[in-house]
């Protein structure tokens, strides 16, 4: 009933709109005819006062500051400024998309020394005033600002506590990573360990874990071990000196310190130890035909030949996407049989050469990228500088001394270096005598009436794209369903992420109650899960390999004959998915406020938590997972709409019933605009996105395009930081919606005779899946 009230109120304002632009239109017709000449009028002996504000924009010059800094390095710089009116200029910054590294003072200077926190990418709007208070006292300029990691040594934790032992036993003190870490863990860095001690009779062995396995030969004595921990540069800090004590078997009645076997009387016999071997699972096989397991004595009886490896035979198959230069490869999984290898002469950016370029062919293991600040005239980004640091890719050449009508700083000129960026045109009015013409009267009713139509559709929006919707909907010119799946193939992959939707719930029902980090690390790894389905899904409908490249599935949705909404919704979960798999944990974190990420960050380093940051915490963590549930209902929705399946089997695989998505949209009306904090919104995005693409598979169309204007409710009135990383899914429902539009209803779904009364819990096709093939066939 609230649709058909919509549809009816959006068909009255169009009519409306119709009657009047008609009654003007007519009206300026007859004017244009019955009009007399039109005079100018003649000044009057009033007085009035005008004002001319006449300034030069001033100009910002950063040469002077480097677009590197450096880690625990002081970074210094000044900027100046150009300003032909005078002095009086004031500076300020405003970082984009990150945290704020610095301040800036009001003359331009900068002093900051970056933290191991603050490594990555940053983009800086540097901004000018020269206190005029006229319209041209501003101006501003972008720079981009690297901070590159340097290596921090590891430190101890706190001291290694001294032991005692027994003649002849083995025993495990402590475990090296709980005393020892490293600032650049973060970054990738991984802890190697060395021992030292002063007594040959005693032997000490550090395994993979850290672990710490020390036996002792003869009695009584007391050595001293230092530890080092060594970092991937190389750089290492000691232990304090451990003291070890040495006895012998029956020494005293109470043992020796610290514990360990005491007790025991001079003549007992021997400790008789018994190997408790585990073996491991088999290794991948190697390019020589061999494969290994790795056994453990748990015991640890003999401490040089604790471990040992097994090895067999086995058939080794060529892959190239193994980490592993293979026959017939030119490098690691390139040349030859696989794609081939990167060079600084292909035009792409990527990795070779054991480095990865900065930009397309340079950087990394090719020669340095230019930049609009290395006083070269060089290209770079795409394009070519036209004069020394300035014109294509750098901020434009020109200015308002030149002589040339042209544009800079943000803005083109009206005449020869007037208007616009510099001082205004001087024009001349004359009083003139004009005749009223029939196109001058047309023109300004036209204009007139489009501005009143575009107040209109500001508050009748959803209305009259109700309206029109429903009147085109006899005459929309229908397109068949794009099927690029094979019905097997859809089943299997609905079950899998189904899978993955319930880990999401289960995953939700531990918050609180589980151990943060291990939680976060399981929450990314489920991340990293949906990303491997969406890559597998897109795999399997343009026939590639599963290791396939951004260029070539764009080749294949170009050259696809396919509805225009389809193509534009793959190309967005395309850009979204390459963007999560090159860092997943800066995409997770891209969702975030500075504070949230803080807190996760702490999380990673094992720092406790306050109970306020413990409970913000534990809404990020729920957001994380409406926005896994977002990402499977999006491709569950694609699956549905580019293949053939029926509809039990879509209600089958769903949590969440028709009925429920019939009653979203009094939901979303109460609800929109009722939510405050970010965490909030970006939970609320993310619910409705979920349920936008739910109603897709169910058909509801309409019922779709209430939750997504819901959604854009929430997303318009939102920061700039929620908005850069939820385009691609809004533009995502916005595309699916059209998408969906142009398939016939009849179309939608196959027709399923039988029920489903099994799901798929195993890799093996039943029969029901043979005999979709078979039929497909």
């Amino acid at each position: 009933m609230g649709d058909l009230t919509n549809k009816t109120l959006g068909i009255i304002v169009i009519l409306v709109l119709t009657i009047s632009v008609l009654q003007i239109v007519l009206l300026h017709i007859y004017m244009g005819k019955h009009a007399r000449i039109l005079i100018t009028p003649k000044a009057s002996q009033n007085t009035g006062k005008a004002q001319f504000c006449i300034n030069h924009p001033p100009q910002i010059n950063a040469s002077n500051c480097s677009n590197i800094a450096y880690e625990d390095y002081l970074y210094s710089c000044k900027l100046s400024s150009i300003d032909p009116d005078g002095p009086s200029v004031v500076f300020w910054s405003y970082f984009i998309l990150g945290e704020t590294l610095f301040n800036i003072t009001t003359d331009g200077v900068i002093n900051f020394t970056p933290t191991n926190e603050q490594v990555g990418n940053y983009s800086i709007l540097f901004m000018l005033d020269d206190g005029s208070g006229c319209d041209n006292s501003y101006t501003s300029e972008i720079m981009d600002l690297r901070v590159i990691n340097v290596n921090d040594p590891p430190i101890l934790l706190r001291d290694l506590p001294s032991f005692g032992m027994l003649e002849g036993s083995t025993i495990v003190p402590f475990y090296l990573l709980d005393y020892f870490d490293d600032q650049d863990i973060i970054h990738g860095d991984h802890l190697t360990f060395l021992s030292y001690v002063n007594d040959s009779r005693i032997s000490i062995r550090i395994d993979s874990t850290s672990r710490v396995l020390v036996k002792a030969h003869s009695c009584p004595y007391k050595a001293i071990a230092i530890f080092t921990a060594i970092d991937d540069y190389n750089a290492s800090t000691n232990s304090n000196p451990v003291e070890i004590s040495v006895y012998c078997q029956g020494e005293g009645e109470e043992g020796p310190p610290g514990g360990g076997a005491g007790g025991g009387g001079r003549g007992l016999p021997p400790r008789i130890c018994t190997p408790d071997w585990h073996c491991g699972s088999w290794k991948p096989c190697n390019p020589n035909g061999t494969q290994y397991r790795e056994c453990v004595d748990r015991n640890v009886c003999d401490i040089d030949h604790y471990i040992e490896l097994i090895w067999r035979n086995c058939t080794y198959y060529a892959q190239c996407f193994n980490g592993i230069q293979d026959p017939g490869e030119e490098g690691i999984d390139c040349g030859g049989p696989c794609p081939p290898c990167g060079t600084c002469t292909d035009g792409i950016q990527n990795c070779h050469d054991g480095l990865c370029e900065e930009g397309i062919d340079c950087g990394g293991p090719c020669p340095p990228c230019g930049n609009c600040s290395d006083g070269i005239k060089n290209c770079h980004n795409g394009s070519c500088e036209e004069d020394i640091d300035c014109g294509g890719p750098c901020p434009p050449c020109g200015n308002c001394f030149d002589g040339i009508q042209n544009c800079h700083d943000g803005a083109c000129e009206e005449g020869i270096d007037c208007g616009g960026p510099c001082k205004p045109c001087v024009h001349i009015e004359k009083p003139f005598i004009e005749k009223n013409k029939f196109w001058t009267n047309l023109l300004v009713a036209i204009i007139a009436i489009l501005s009143l139509g575009v107040v209109i559709y500001a508050y009748f929006k959803r209305e009259i794209d109700t309206a029109v919707n429903y009147l085109l909907e006899p005459v929309r010119k229908r397109k068949k369903k794009a099927i690029l799946l094979k019905s097997s193939e859809a089943i299997l992959l609905l079950e899998e992420l189904h899978g993955i939707y319930e880990s999401v719930i289960k995953m939700n029902r531990e918050i609180g109650r589980a151990h943060n980090r291990e939680l976060l690390i399981r929450i990314i790894k489920l991340y990293k899960k949906a990303l491997s389905k969406r890559r597998e899904l897109l795999a399997r409908m343009f026939d590639l390999d599963i290791s396939f490249t951004k260029e070539e599935i764009g080749k294949k949705i170009k050259k696809k004959i396919m509805p225009k909404p389809l193509k534009k919704w793959l190309s967005l979960i395309l850009d979204d998915l390459f963007m999560a798999e090159r860092d997943i944990f800066e995409y997770i974190l891209s969702i975030s406020s500075p504070q949230i990420i803080g807190i996760v960050k702490k999380v990673v380093e094992k720092i406790d938590l306050s109970r306020e940051e413990e409970k913000l915490f534990n809404r990020t963590l729920q957001h994380y997972l409406y926005n896994i549930a977002s990402l499977v209902e999006e491709a569950r929705a694609l699956i549905v709409s580019t293949s053939i399946v029926s509809k039990e089997e879509i209600v089958h695989l769903h949590e969440i019933e028709e009925k429920e998505i019939m009653k979203e949209k009094n939901i979303i009306e109460k609800n929109t605009l009722h939510s405050h904090g970010l965490l909030d919104r970006l939970i609320k995005i993310d619910k409705y996105l979920r349920r936008g693409f739910t109603a897709l598979q169910y058909g509801l169309i309409d019922q779709a395009t209430d939750i997504y204007i819901g959604a854009v409710n929430i997303y318009n009135n939102s920061p700039m930081i929620m908005k850069a990383r939820y385009y691609s899914l809004m533009m995502g429902v916005r595309n699916a919606i059209d998408y969906y539009r142009l398939i016939p209803k009849e179309e939608l779904y196959k027709i399923k005779k039988h029920k489903i009364r099994r799901r798929i819990k195993t890799n093996k096709k039943p029969q029901r899946l043979k005999r979709l093939e078979r039929r497909e066939k």
